[in-house]
């Protein structure tokens, strides 16, 4: 039985910096599948690729490091301040905790005073940095996983993700703001209560617009909203003890039965 030959093949690589050269060797490794592959840099910021396997995968290697390499190449390449960035690259990038829709990153991404353009073919063109939204998606993604088992739905995740992020509220607080500023509200059945947007989405992208934009020139709004909500929370806490209380001298001094708050005590 003849042993298989490997058809070889090298090919060359430049780019504009050694931070294109890691993402470039970072995305290889992980996307391009082919039976052994060797990455070698050499001065400067080029690289050689050294492909071993068969013909019909080497050449089709070949031609996905070739679309990758001009990919991370335009990620880098900043005209006026702007790059390009590929969907998929960016996803790739990040480690996801949930799945995201990366339509929130980009509309975070905006409200934070970012250019943010989607082209035709569906790449980003924004100001921001691939190490600024690959945060960004990773924060996002942490948010979507705690709302995972929430009763929220799924055009309400989009607002009250964005919210947190731009505002720097946890979700609790996000979704108590929203609901007092009528963006969210709750829909209640008999089977359960869930938290619905008060319009559609995109009335309530523009709704949010102008909360925003509210807040950043009140900023007061929310320290008064947060000192009243723990106001309420003591006084909630306060009526519950005397709830309790009251229940333990009723219970308790009803039956002539003496309470103790340790019932280990020394010498029982």
């Amino acid at each position: 039985m003849s042993r298989q030959r490997h058809y070889y093949k090298s090919i060359k690589l430049s780019f504009g910096s050694s931070e294109e050269v890691i993402k470039f060797l970072d995305l290889a490794t992980r996307k391009v599948k082919v039976s052994q592959m060797y990455a070698r840099t050499r001065s400067g910021n080029n690289v050689e690729i050294i492909l071993l396997g068969d013909p019909f995968e080497v050449n089709l290697a070949v031609t996905e490091l070739r679309k990758l390499a001009k990919t991370v190449r335009e990620m880098y390449r900043r005209t006026r301040g702007v790059s390009t960035y590929d969907q998929r690259v960016i996803l790739e990038s990040a480690r996801l905790e949930a799945a995201i829709p990366l339509d929130v990153v980009f509309k975070i991404l905006e409200f934070q005073g970012h250019k943010v353009e989607i082209l035709r073919d569906g790449r980003v063109r924004t100001d921001a940095s691939l190490r600024e939204i690959v945060r960004l998606v990773e924060h996002v993604s942490s948010l979507y996983k705690e709302m995972m088992d929430m009763d929220i739905t799924p055009q309400a995740k989009r607002i009250v993700a964005i919210y947190s992020t731009v505002m720097d509220r946890d979700l609790e607080d996000a979704i108590s703001d929203l609901l007092m500023f009528d963006i969210l509200r709750t829909y209640e059945s008999e089977e359960r209560s869930l938290i619905v947007l008060s319009r559609s989405y995109e009335e309530s992208l523009e709704k949010l617009r102008e909360v925003l934009n509210m807040l950043r020139e009140n900023p007061e709004v929310l320290a008064r909203l947060d000192e009243e909500r723990r106001r309420l929370r003591r006084e909630s806490e306060s009526e519950e003890e005397e709830l309790v209380e009251s229940l333990r001298d009723r219970i308790l001094g009803a039956g002539g039965i003496e309470f103790r708050e340790n019932e280990n005590d020394e010498g029982e």
